[in-house]
């Protein structure tokens, strides 16, 4: 899959737009497990876009999802994602947090193919941006929800820990 040609962006259409599937980031982990489980609806998304990514946020408690158009969190996915995605992911050497940290990856969907993959934050901000050419967000987190700075887990959240958080204002884009 890598060294495909990445478009410009991908068609807006729904999960089976008719451009070419883009290249997943060169460090992708497929969660063989998770193939076909079209675990997005119990995630909370219930849109159509075909790349998606899912993260948990500690400070609102509940996982975030992103397409290249919105952004929004799924009441109650986040059982899903810490006690059966996580375990799982864990046993690639995919860390997706637990109940007091945000973790270092990300699930990225990709709803055409019905895979779903293990990337890191940055891998999963950089992909979108590709795909859907809108503007690379600089939070090390998917939660927009607030400051990065005044996020109360900021000093256990290992997203945070790691780039020192988004600081300022949200930049355009951020949802």
């Amino acid at each position: 899959m890598s060294g495909q040609p990445i478009p410009a962006t991908v068609d807006r259409g729904g999960a089976a737009g008719a451009a070419p599937a883009p290249a997943l980031p060169a460090n992708a982990v497929e969660l063989v497990e998770l193939r076909g489980a079209s675990v997005e609806h119990r995630l909370g998304y219930f849109r159509d876009a075909p790349f998606v990514v899912f993260g948990y946020c500690p400070g609102g408690g509940e996982v975030i999802w992103r397409d290249g158009e919105s952004s929004g969190f799924g009441t109650g996915g986040w059982r899903m994602l810490l006690y059966d995605i996580a375990p799982r992911a864990a046993r690639q050497g995919v860390n997706l947090g637990d109940t007091t940290t945000a973790g270092t990856h990300v699930l990225l969907m990709d709803r055409v193919r019905g895979a779903v993959y293990g990337v890191t934050r940055d891998e999963a901000e950089a992909f979108l941006g590709r795909v859907y050419g809108v503007p690379v967000r600089t939070r090390r987190c998917l939660c927009a929800l607030m400051n990065c700075d005044d996020c109360p887990l900021r000093a256990t959240c290992k997203a945070h820990r790691a780039g020192g958080g988004g600081g300022g204002p949200s930049p355009a884009g951020d949802a």
